[in-house]
């Protein structure tokens, strides 16, 4: 099997925050049972905007998953050390 990985797409900015604020208003309207980030970042997000994600994300009281990896290729390291996500 082939298994080709390359890094994702620049996210700016600007686009990150208005993801965050997309999924916010979906988590505090819908109520999901969990919202799931997987993956690496991609270029142009660092840990510590992830690690403001998923606090964002756990402020409207639903549950969040991470399946990442720490360590070089851009995991989100960072973040998972510091508990932050860990299931709201």
């Amino acid at each position: 099997m082939t298994d080709i990985n390359g890094p994702g797409l620049n996210v700016s900015g600007e686009a990150l925050s208005a993801l965050r604020q997309r999924l916010e208003t979906h988590c505090r309207e819908r109520t999901p049972g969990a919202v799931v980030l997987t993956g690496s970042l991609p270029p142009g997000v660092s840990e510590d905007d992830f690690a403001t994600l998923v606090a964002a994300l756990k402020a409207t009281g639903v549950a969040v998953w991470v399946d990442t990896r720490a360590g070089a290729g851009g995991g989100a390291g960072g973040a998972a050390q510091r508990g932050e996500t860990q299931r709201a």
